[in-house]
């Protein structure tokens, strides 16, 4: 499997010298929530196609690119907002 990345992505990870920086934008959806959690690794809020994602610090290791395994994501959120651990603990179904 492999994962699509922008062309301004491309650019930037295979230039000499950059001002640009790569972040993780993460959204937490599920009916049992009462809104999207939109959270992104960064020290200030980021806006992206129209969503405000929240400055959060999070650490996600995503799953080898690799056929025939179960894909398997760790997340880990630094537990600065207990909202977010209790809106996530409220999720009663898969």
């Amino acid at each position: 499997m492999s994962r699509a990345v922008s062309n301004t992505f491309k650019a930037a990870f295979f230039a000499q010298q950059t001002g640009e920086v790569p972040l993780i934008l993460l959204q937490i959806v599920h009916a049992d929530l009462a809104a999207t959690i939109s959270l992104v690794n960064n020290t200030v809020d980021v806006t992206s196609n129209s969503v405000l994602y929240t400055a959060f610090p999070f650490q996600i290791n995503l799953p080898e690119d690799e056929e025939g395994t179960m894909p398997s994501v760790q997340l880990e959120l630094c537990n600065i907002d207990r909202s977010i651990t209790q809106a996530i603990r409220s999720i009663d179904s898969p």
